[in-house]
């Protein structure tokens, strides 16, 4: 029989665990299901991610986790979950200056943009402009490759 420290079970990694399962999950779903027939699953995932998210992270994996709900609301067409976790993601943008990459920054842009043009707001372009911009300034090549991907994907409102 094993001893107490071979049988314990480590929750705090756990629960990072299934923050970043269901992460991965959740972007894997927006990438590749654009007819959104898995929409429950989705949203499941991305708030499974951010409610543990918020268990074990920190700031700046709190951003993030408020970033994939408000694009995944925000690619559903949720009005008002796209704006308040948009809102959300910004505010933490603000506050975790330095703490954050030239990525992250861009993310939180894109997904106020893309929660504006869900909601139809005037600003909505010129959020948008002011992500691309933003996402000029990533510096690592594969990083800006994939934020360009994020930015020119999914449902723009009438901004494509």
């Amino acid at each position: 029989m094993g001893s107490d420290a071979e049988t314990k079970f480590d929750v705090q990694r756990a629960v990072r665990w299934f923050a970043i399962e269901n992460n991965n999950q959740a972007w894997e779903l927006i990438e590749s299901s654009p007819d959104y027939l898995h929409a429950g699953e989705l949203l499941s995932r991305a708030y499974a991610s951010h409610r543990h998210w918020f268990e074990v992270g920190g700031p700046l994996e709190k951003q993030r986790a408020e970033h994939l709900v408000a694009t995944a609301v925000s690619f559903l067409g949720i009005v008002s979950l796209s704006v308040h976790h948009a809102d959300a993601c910004m505010k933490l943008s603000d506050a975790n200056g330095d703490l954050q990459t030239a990525f992250d920054r861009a993310a939180a842009l894109e997904c106020l943009a893309r929660s504006h043009a869900c909601a139809g707001l005037a600003d909505a372009a010129n959020r948008r402009e002011t992500a691309r911009l933003a996402g000029e300034l990533i510096e690592d090549a594969e990083e800006r490759a994939a934020f360009a991907r994020l930015l020119n994907s999914g449902p723009w409102f009438g901004l494509d």
